[in-house]
């Protein structure tokens, strides 16, 4: 019981720290049932698993705008003598 009130709050703080969440995994989630790939037990994604793999996809995003807002777009230039 303890583990599912955990999980919940989990999911409930992802959704609101990341805007498109919801409608990112829904639209996923068609894709993969239009797929067949739905169904965890033959080898598809289930809802938590989907939810975690966009949720880190959208935290990947946002930490590589913030270094190249920070940083720019720096070239590797070729190192001169």
């Amino acid at each position: 019981m303890l583990q599912m009130l955990a999980t919940s709050s989990v999911f409930y703080k992802l959704k609101i720290m990341n805007f498109g969440l919801l409608y990112q995994v829904l639209l996923l989630k068609s894709f993969l049932h239009h797929k067949g790939l739905n169904n965890v037990y033959s080898g598809g994604l289930g809802s938590f698993s989907l939810t975690l793999l966009v949720a880190f996809y959208l935290e990947v995003l946002l930490l590589i705008a913030i270094f190249t807002l920070k940083f720019g777009n720096q070239e590797s230039k070729p190192l001169t003598c």
